[in-house]
């Protein structure tokens, strides 16, 4: 059994993918698997990653029909034989010590997740993230005794999950065709369900922004957004154990999450986004949810304007 599986998405990624594979195969923890989920690429993507697989025994690839990012991490998780799971976006790269230095943390304990600070990849420049600067890399932490771990910022990238805690709780990615966002869920649904969890504030991923341009001009990618909130709010629903420590906490990351969005779209779309955007918190509102705690972590008088939108 690999120590570590890596999936990386694959849709015409020609110009990036090589230098993103290549971080991979150098990682210091030889003991890898790297599976290249081929998205029904019309480029020379195809070619390249089964190029990969010819030159090394622990690259594996999967050949499918387009069906949109979560799909390709679905079958990949479905393929994976790691004890852990890791995910590389085909655009993006990363430090050779991630993956040796992300499984030594869980030898002291089996960890259901580690995941670590990254770098952002804009106009040239690498700035590192702050998220988990407060954290220790040697710190066990338990959930729910620590709720407030729900507002981290998604990036599913910058971790490893322990492919057992995966499988048992059935946590998958949505398979939206097309859309975007789709790690949104899924980060919360983990973050739901764990049990224990190592944050570390050293970076090791390299988050290439400067490809991110689509997104904010598709309405549909847009939805997308909303779409994994609303199976967010499904899961707490049906589990109201979880939603009774959990509400809050999902409520302030889903409010700081749409106003990065709001502030990216493009102009032509801010109108629609804004409406979904009250529509969504006036139900909140509407059903007593938006506590305390959250007016005190949200900007108030901004998100008192976005609610009266929706009236």
């Amino acid at each position: 059994m690999p120590k570590v599986s890596i999936i990386v998405p694959i849709y015409n990624s020609e110009k990036y993918i090589e230098r993103c594979i290549k971080s991979i195969l150098v990682q210091t923890l030889e003991d890898i698997e790297i599976i290249l989920v081929d998205d029904g690429s019309t480029d020379s993507s195809p070619e390249l990653c089964d190029k990969c697989a010819e030159q090394d025994s622990r690259v594996k690839v999967i050949h499918k029909e387009n069906a949109g990012m979560g799909a390709a991490y679905n079958s990949g998780i479905n393929a994976a034989c790691g004890e852990y799971i890791g995910f590389v976006e085909s655009d993006d790269y990363i430090n050779k010590f991630m993956y040796e230095d992300l499984y030594n943390l869980t030898l002291r304990e089996k960890v259901d997740v580690v995941k670590s600070n990254w770098f952002i990849y804009l106009n040239n420049q690498v700035v590192k993230t702050s998220h988990l600067n407060n954290y220790n890399s040697y710190e066990i932490i338990e959930s729910p005794n620590h709720s407030p771990i729900l507002r981290i910022h998604a990036s599913i990238w910058s971790a490893i999950y322990n492919r057992e805690f995966l499988l048992k709780n059935n946590l998958r990615f949505l398979e939206t065709p097309g859309a975007s966002y789709q790690d949104s869920s899924f980060s919360l649904l983990v973050l739901f369900k764990l049990k224990n969890i190592i944050l570390s504030p050293n970076a090791y991923y390299y988050y290439y922004l400067d490809n991110e341009t689509s997104s904010v001009h598709s309405r549909g990618k847009q939805d997308a957004l909303f779409n994994e909130f609303e199976r967010a709010d499904k899961f707490l629903q049906d589990n109201p154990d979880i939603k009774s420590w959990a509400n809050t906490d999902k409520l302030i990351r889903q409010y700081w999450d749409y106003i990065w969005n709001l502030n990216r779209v493009s102009d032509e779309l801010k109108p629609y986004v804004l409406k979904k955007f009250a529509q969504s918190f006036r139900k909140y509102n509407d059903l007593g949810e938006l506590t305390q705690a959250f007016w005190a972590q949200v900007e108030q008088e901004k998100l008192q304007l976005i609610l009266n939108m929706a009236e």
